[in-house]
């Protein structure tokens, strides 16, 4: 293969491509007897099988209307990803109103991402991933 057919067939260089955003693909030389193998046809349908399988979300959203949806597990692992941005964004805010010594939106921000923190525990255990809270807390904004 060329490398113009490479790129062309992999996305080399382009963001949803290999190597772009959120890939987690990489190559290198092969030595038999010393690399691991390659995964073999039945391990690669087992595990396309394992991430096309779809599990059933039922929540009720912040106006008490219940919202079903169906995840893939990339698709959960992306609202998962959603969850964190959210939760912190609202720490920052909520730092901001404290310093700020705005009380009133400190208590509602603080109790909105309360809300967010019970929200990412329920979806993360209903979808079977584990919670990755160090995402959310690398800030250094501490307690809120």
């Amino acid at each position: 293969m060329k490398y113009s057919d490479f790129e062309t067939e992999t996305g080399w260089g382009d963001i949803l491509g290999l190597g772009g955003v959120n890939c987690r693909h990489s190559w290198g030389n092969y030595f038999p007897g010393i690399s691991i193998p390659p995964p073999s046809e039945e391990e690669l349908a087992e595990q396309h099988k394992r991430d096309t399988k779809t599990k059933h979300y039922k929540r009720k959203d912040s106006r008490g209307v219940e919202r079903e949806r169906d995840f893939t597990l990339r698709d959960a692992l992306d609202r998962q990803r959603d969850l964190e941005r959210q939760m912190k964004d609202t720490r920052k805010q909520a730092v901001a109103m404290k310093t700020a010594e705005q009380t009133g939106e400190y208590t509602a921000l603080k109790a909105r991402y309360q809300v967010q923190s019970a929200e990412y525990k329920r979806f993360s255990e209903a979808m079977g991933i584990v919670e990755q809270r160090e995402r959310i807390y690398m800030d250094g904004l501490g307690q809120i």
